[in-house]
């Protein structure tokens, strides 16, 4: 399969010729996001997905209102999605995301990055949540904003590497015009700090190993973390 990993592609239109742009591109595995989980269309673009050997991977960006809200989405959708993204627009659902095993990945606005602070990187440290950044909504925001965006991702940066927190970088395209070579996601996030070997894995092996790890618990032989069921009877 091919390296490189984009989890964020939002609901996008002609997706025939978004996975050709995308196997073209060097990625092997892409999220695709809807707000509900229609099975036929998740079924139909699996299969063509690995027409172009792109992996599809079914997500959902959840963006609660109130924790009771987050927490009721999560009962009732861990099991139906391979990925499950949360947007944080308040510091309570922020910190109730970062501390909930079943959230996947911290999708933040570009100014609510500010969110992220001592407080969230320490929760999410403990549950092993992942910190996206998105470089399609930071591109569509008003050049003047650049600067104070760029703090908060350089913070952020910093509080994921104090705090061992895994980063992922993703397109966060709508159209195929969004999409970018994965190697510019990379040099993106490496402006901040990161090195080239690092900054490389954040649209490759850390986003696969997160997948990986949901599809496995959500096998039907699974069990516990560490435990599978091989056999059943004699």
């Amino acid at each position: 399969m091919k390296r490189f990993v984009d989890l964020h592609i939002v609901n996008p239109s002609n997706v025939e010729d978004v996975f050709r742009f995308l196997s073209l591109l060097g990625y092997g595995m892409v999220g695709l996001t809807l707000n509900q989980k229609p099975e036929k269309i998740w079924e139909n673009w699996k299969k063509l997905g690995e027409k172009f050997g792109v992996d599809v991977v079914s997500r959902i960006n959840l963006k609660p209102s109130s924790t009771r809200e987050l927490l009721g989405w999560l009962g009732n959708l861990r099991r139906k999605f391979e990925l499950i993204a949360v947007t944080c627009e308040s510091k309570p659902v922020l910190n109730v995301a970062a501390r909930d095993h079943r959230v996947d990945l911290l999708n933040l606005t570009p100014l609510n990055l500010r969110l992220f602070d001592e407080a969230a990187a320490g929760l999410a440290s403990n549950s092993n949540v992942a910190l996206e950044i998105s470089l399609n909504p930071i591109v569509k925001m008003e050049r003047k904003m650049f600067p104070r965006i760029f703090f908060y991702v350089r913070r952020c940066l910093n509080l994921t590497k104090k705090y061992g927190i895994p980063i992922v970088v993703s397109s966060g395209a709508s159209n195929i015009l969004e999409i970018k070579p994965p190697r510019d996601l990379a040099a993106f996030i490496q402006i901040f700090g990161l090195d080239k070997e690092i900054a490389l894995k954040t649209v490759s092996e850390i986003p696969k190993k997160i997948v990986e790890k949901n599809r496995e618990k959500l096998s039907k032989d699974f069990v516990g973390v560490g435990v599978r069921i091989v056999k059943i009877g004699g």
